[in-house]
C-alpha cells in the first residue's frame, strides 16, 4: 500500500499471546503521547491503526493514523495534509 507523506516515529507496542501487536505510546517531538487503538486493519506488509489520544492542554481526543511496516519493523505516522 503506498501513502502520500510518512513520518516515521518511535513507538511502545504491546504483543498478546497469538503475536498480535497493539500501539500504546508513540513519541513524537519529544512528547510521549499515549494512545487506545480504535480499530487495526492489516494489508500484506502493512498495519493500519486508527487510534485516539487526547490533548492535555484542552482535554480534546483526536485521532491518529500509525503504520507498522512489517517488512521492515518501522512505525509511521500517516499525515493527513
Amino acid at each position: 500500500m503506498s501513502y502520500r507523506k510518512l513520518t516515521p516515529v518511535a513507538v511502545i507496542a504491546s504483543f498478546d499471546s497469538e503475536g498480535n501487536i497493539k500501539p500504546l505510546y508513540f513519541r513524537y517531538k519529544n512528547e510521549r503521547i499515549q494512545v487506545s487503538t480504535k480499530m487495526c486493519i492489516s494489508q500484506m506488509h502493512d498495519i493500519l491503526f486508527s487510534c485516539e489520544y487526547m490533548v492535555e492542554y484542552d482535554n480534546a481526543v483526536r485521532t491518529i493514523a500509525l503504520l507498522y511496516r512489517t517488512d521492515k519493523h518501522k512505525w509511521f505516522i500517516i499525515n493527513q495534509d
